[in-house]
């Protein structure tokens, strides 16, 4: 499920729970940092609000957080302090993640120069919900994930995310500068359980740059890319055992006959799906992006690696679109694939959108439904009306109640005074769609749509200008409407 995530630095004001709503009043008690909607797996647990307070008298940092479950009630609320390396600067929540029980708050730290703001490290806090207690605390600057000394005297601090990693704790990734990714395990008492090992290469002027795609409860899935003086050599899929960092498997993900780019990648027991596009076969893999010749669908076995299955599905084999070999639709523009899932009974539904690029950025189009069936064999595609847009108009999916389905929610956003949402529902007992529209302007708030537990979307209403003690933000919780034939 797609992360939505919403920071904001501007906002003050303190918080009140009703059952399936939450209130933050205007008040100067602090800034809204953070409200972050938190998973367990794929399932919906709760939000986080994370308040910045103002600097004690010892010019100490204090952050505020309270616990929501997915009925917007109150788990659990306290404070941390956080010390700040330099008067002038100060510290945000950039990211929240739920695992077994345990939160963990990543903080980075800042200072506003001119016309700029520097970067000055960062570091986090790993808080035990039942015990309401923060119970192990980190500086990013410290993780060192590379063995080489001369990497570590290379890299800096970069930039750190992490997610949920199986009952171990979190998957801790260091990114720097686009040209090397680090990662390893942090228990939940914050201590490091295990370093990955890239791959080496004995062409030193080159590397191998990892990109984290997948996880289940066993494995973790990474793309890898061979590079050699910045330029891309070959890609490859790299399977690891999620518990012990080791890598189970290594697969070239290159074919003769074509060049592949993938969109989404199945853990399905001890085999890996990879579903994408296929392209012109170019020596050095370089593909000009809009101009695919289909979809392919690749299955590779996780233990020994081995490639079990290449399927190829050119577009000439969709019918009820006019799409020429090429993957553009005609008066529309070429496609582009926002989501591939697998439904229970194996078979594939596909969204998409059509877009041009021009001068002012890519403007999209159509919206498309495509169904596939277990074989990756295409079985009927549907189009729905939808306006002009700068950007793609999706946004995530939802459950749809007692799981009879999903909801794609994507928007009309062209123009504020316009605005809509757009659910398309999909029922798993039949695999019939339905779309219906959502109206959300309000002259006196902006709204946004985030997820919520099975069979709801939570509206997130931000009200302009409002007098102290007046609502500031609420969200609340409504049931989204499906029906079976």
């Amino acid at each position: 499920m797609k992360k939505v995530l919403l920071q904001l630095f501007i906002l003050t004001g303190f918080s009140v729970s009703y059952a399936q709503s939450y209130q933050i009043i205007n008040n100067a008690v602090g800034k809204l940092d953070n409200f972050e909607a938190i998973f367990e797996k794929d399932e919906l647990f709760g939000y986080v609000e994370v308040l910045n307070l103002d600097l004690d008298e010892k010019k100490v940092q204090r952050f505020k957080y309270n616990v929501l479950d997915k009925n917007m009630n109150s788990i659990c609320t306290g404070e941390f302090t956080e010390d700040l390396e330099k008067k002038k600067s100060r510290k945000s929540n950039y990211q929240v993640k739920y695992n077994n029980g345990f939160i963990m708050f990543g903080l980075s730290e800042a200072i506003k120069r001119s016309n700029y703001y520097e970067y000055l490290g960062g570091n986090y806090k790993i808080l035990d919900i039942k015990k309401n207690k923060i119970v192990a605390s980190g500086d990013f600057n410290g993780k060192r994930l590379s063995e080489s000394s001369f990497m570590n005297a290379m890299i800096g601090e970069g930039v750190f995310r992490f997610v949920p990693l199986s009952d171990v704790g979190f998957l801790m990734q260091q990114s720097v500068a686009g040209l090397f990714n680090f990662y390893s395990a942090t228990g939940f008492d914050g201590e490091t359980i295990w370093n990955l090992e890239p791959r080496t290469d004995s062409d030193k002027m080159s590397s191998y740059l990892y990109s984290y795609l997948r996880r289940d409860e066993n494995h973790l899935v990474f793309s890898v890319e061979l590079q050699k003086r910045g330029k891309k050599i070959s890609e490859s899929l790299a399977v690891h055992d999620a518990k012990t960092g080791a890598e189970v498997s290594f697969t070239d993900l290159s074919n003769k006959d074509y060049t592949l780019r993938f969109s989404n990648v199945f853990i399905e027991g001890e085999k890996t799906t990879i579903v994408g596009r296929y392209f012109e076969k170019d020596k050095r893999d370089i593909v000009k992006d809009e101009e695919s010749l289909g979809l392919y669908r690749r299955v590779v076995d996780i233990k020994s690696g081995k490639i079990i299955e290449d399927k190829f599905l050119p577009y000439s084999a969709f019918g009820g679109v006019e799409i020429n070999d090429n993957g553009r639709v005609k008066k529309e523009g070429y496609l582009s694939f926002q989501r591939i899932d697998k439904m229970p009974d194996q078979s594939y539904f596909i969204l998409a959108e059509t877009y041009n690029k021009k001068k002012q950025g890519a403007i999209y189009s159509e919206v498309f439904s495509f169904f596939l069936d277990k074989d990756f064999n295409f079985t009927k595609a549907e189009s729905f009306d939808a306006k002009r847009t700068r950007g793609s108009k999706f946004s995530f999916v939802q459950n749809l109640a007692n799981n009879a389905g999903k909801a794609y929610m994507f928007y009309d956003k062209n123009d504020d005074k316009d605005l809509e949402l757009n659910v398309l529902n999909i029922t798993f007992e039949n695999m019939k769609t339905s779309k219906y529209k959502l109206p959300i302007v309000n002259d006196k708030s902006t709204i946004l749509i985030i997820p919520a537990k099975t069979g709801y979307v939570a509206i997130n209403e931000f009200f302009k200008n409002p007098k102290k003690g007046e609502k500031l933000m609420e969200v609340r919780l409504e049931k989204l409407n499906y029906e079976l034939d």
